[in-house]
Order: C-alpha cells, then structure tokens, then sequence
C-alpha cells in the first residue's frame, strides 16, 4: 500500500530567470503632462453641462418654459456636447500616445519616449545624479554630463535625483 503525503502548503521557490523578471524595475514615472489634466476636466464639464442643458431643453415643455429657450437650450447643449466629446477623443489618445517615463531598475536607470529609441544608463556608468532648477543631471564616470528637463511623477528634479542616487549606491554594494 502506498504512502498518503500531505499536499505541501509552501509555494514553489522561483526561478532565477522569474525573479529577474519580477524585480527588474524598481520604480517607475511617467512623464508630467502639463495641461493634459486641465484639458480632460474641460472637456468632461463641457459633456456634462452640454447634457444637462440638452436634457432641460428636452423637459422644458412640462415645466412650461417658451418653445424659443426650449430650442435655444437644446441647440446649446447639443453644440456643448458635442464640442466635449471631441475634444475628449481627441485629448484622451493624446495622453496615452504620448510614452515618456523614466524607469529604476535593479541595472540601472532607463529614459523611454515614443518617439525615440530608449536610453538605458547602468549604475556603474553613471558617477552622480543631480537635480537643479531645471533639469535632471546625469554626470558619467567618463566625464560627460546628460540633462534631461521633462518632469517625472510629479517630483521635484531634487528629490528625482536623491532617489536616483540612493539607487546607485546601494548598487555599487549589491543591494538592489
């Protein structure tokens, strides 16, 4: 008769190459997009408002208002809606084509845009990082400086480059 074992409750432990996968990126930032935000929300009033004129244009002959604001309201709100949505379909794709992020990994850092190919930059390559006013500073061993001025996460270029620094040195003793 064979033996009964007790299924084992412990998950499997992962593979190098699983682990590699899963720990790769560290932190990730998408790219501030100025103004995007601004645009979205006016759109979404404009479809809101549009519609609510559109519908009180619609009840307008049970609560008795003149036929004139009645098409008046229904013009308006239709013309507001329509103005909403277009601009909602045509902001909303512009944001997600628009593929600008800085990624952490555990190898180093990586600039990635849509329309470029990606820079990829290891710990040891890179001697400082720096945040200035303006720009992000990548100061490389071999004494070459990179600037990079779009904003990320909506973090201060400062407080970008210590967690970018932080980074690297715990890189230099195998931390990450």
């Amino acid at each position: 008769m064979a033996a009964v074992t007790e299924p084992s409750t412990t998950p499997p432990a992962p593979s190098p190459a699983d682990d590699g996968a899963r720990r790769r990126v560290l932190e990730f930032y998408r790219e501030d997009t100025p103004g995007m935000a601004r645009a979205l929300i006016l759109a979404a009033a404009l479809i809101s408002i549009g519609g609510l004129l559109a519908l009180l244009g619609a009840l307008s002959r049970q609560i008795g208002v003149p036929p004139a604001v009645k098409t008046a309201m229904g013009i308006a709100g239709s013309v507001l809606l329509a103005i909403g949505l277009v601009r909602g379909f045509i902001v909303f794709p512009s944001v997600l084509w628009r593929e600008r992020s800085l990624s952490i990994e555990k190898e180093g850092v990586r600039f990635t845009w849509h329309d470029r190919e990606p820079e990829f930059y290891a710990w040891s390559e890179v001697n400082v990082f720096e945040g200035t006013t303006g720009a992000l500073l990548l100061r490389f061993t071999d004494g070459s400086v990179r600037a990079y001025s779009g904003r990320f996460g909506g973090k201060e270029f400062t407080d970008l480059a210590k967690s970018l620094e932080s980074c690297r040195r715990k890189a230099q003793f195998s931390l990450l």
